[in-house]
C-alpha cells in the first residue's frame, strides 16, 4: 500500500499535520520512535492563530477543560518588582481566545483523539528515506519499509530526516534559554479549566 503522506514524528506537529491532511481526505501514516506517548515536557503558550487553527481541525472541544485563557501577564525583576504588565481581556474579547496555555501532554492527547485509528505507529523509528520521481520509500529501524507519495519531517530538533537531506546542517544555539515548569496553585487563587464565558464560537 502506498500512502498519500508519511509523517516522521508523532509529536504535536506530526499529529496536527495528520489531522489536517485526513480532514482533506488524504491517506496518512505517522511513525513515532517512542514506544509510548508519555507525559513529558511542560506548558505551552499559544496565541489566537493557534486556537483558530485547532478550532478548524475540531480539536478545541477537548481542549476547553484542559487549557487556561490568560487574562493578564506580569513581568517581574529578580526582586519581585514589576517591570511591565499586559491586560489581555480586550484581546480576548476581540479574538475569543487571544492567548492560552496548555500542558504539552494534554494537547498531544487531544490531538490523538482526532486521527483515524491505525494512523499512528509507535516504536517505529525512521532511519532512511529514498526518494524518486513517484514518491518516497521509508525504511524503519525494525526492518520494515513503507511507501508514500510524500514525506513530512516532524521528528524534532534532532531530526533524522533533516540529517539525511541536509547532512551538513546542524541546530545552532541562538543564545536563548527558557525554564519551564508546571506549578500547582491553590483553588482560591486560580480555577483550572474555566473559560469565563468567553465567546469561542465565532471562529
Amino acid at each position: 500500500m502506498k500512502h498519500d503522506f508519511i509523517i516522521a514524528g508523532g509529536g504535536i506537529a506530526g499529529l496536527t499535520a495528520a489531522i489536517a491532511l485526513q480532514k482533506e481526505g488524504y491517506d496518512v501514516k505517522v511513525f513515532e520512535r517512542a514506544q509510548e506517548l508519555k507525559e513529558v515536557g511542560a506548558g505551552l503558550g499559544l496565541g489566537a492563530n493557534a486556537w483558530k487553527g485547532l478550532t478548524y481541525l475540531g480539536v478545541t472541544d477537548e481542549l476547553r477543560q484542559k487549557c487556561h485563557v490568560i487574562k493578564r501577564t506580569q513581568f517581574l525583576d529578580p526582586n519581585g518588582q514589576l517591570l511591565s504588565k499586559l491586560n489581555m481581556e480586550r484581546l480576548n474579547k476581540k479574538y475569543g481566545v487571544a492567548y492560552f496555555t496548555v500542558h504539552r501532554a494534554q494537547l498531544q492527547q487531544s490531538l490523538l483523539q482526532h486521527i483515524v485509528p491505525g494512523t499512528l505507529e509507535l516504536g517505529a523509528k525512521v532511519v532512511h528515506v529514498k526518494q524518486n520521481e513517484t514518491g518516497v520509500k521509508v525504511s524503519l529501524e525494525n526492518g520494515g519499509t513503507v511507501e508514500g507519495k510524500a514525506l513530512i519531517a516532524a521528528d524534532g530538533i534532532h531530526s533524522i530526516v533533516r540529517k539525511i537531506y541536509l547532512p551538513n546542517m546542524a541546530p545552532r544555539y541562538a543564545g536563548y534559554t527558557c525554564w519551564r515548569a508546571v506549578v500547582k496553585v491553590s483553588e482560591d487563587k486560580y480555577r483550572a479549566g474555566v473559560f469565563d464565558n468567553l465567546k469561542l464560537s465565532h471562529f
